[in-house]
């Protein structure tokens, strides 16, 4: 395993597993990019890397995008990444 291998499994597994919490509760919009992203977590590469950053970027900027639960108009779940 190189060194961006390694710097990816132990700096970004942990992000990957929010994410898939935020996508099955909130977000299915991301299913597809993170799975894609589950699917070569062993042997990322740097477009991968970057892929998961911009995923990251994404969830962040459109928190109140996605599956609103509750009654009010302001009510909706979202968890920050």
């Amino acid at each position: 395993m190189d060194s961006t291998s390694s710097r990816f499994s132990l700096t970004r597994q942990p992000t990957k597993s929010r994410l898939r919490w935020i996508e099955q509760g909130t977000r299915p919009d991301i299913s597809a990019t993170l799975g894609e992203l589950c699917k070569v977590q062993s042997n990322p590469s740097l477009k991968h890397m970057e892929a998961l950053e911009r995923l990251m970027l994404y969830v962040n900027t459109t928190c109140e995008a996605g599956i609103h639960y509750g009654i009010g108009s302001g009510d909706y779940a979202c968890g920050p990444v």
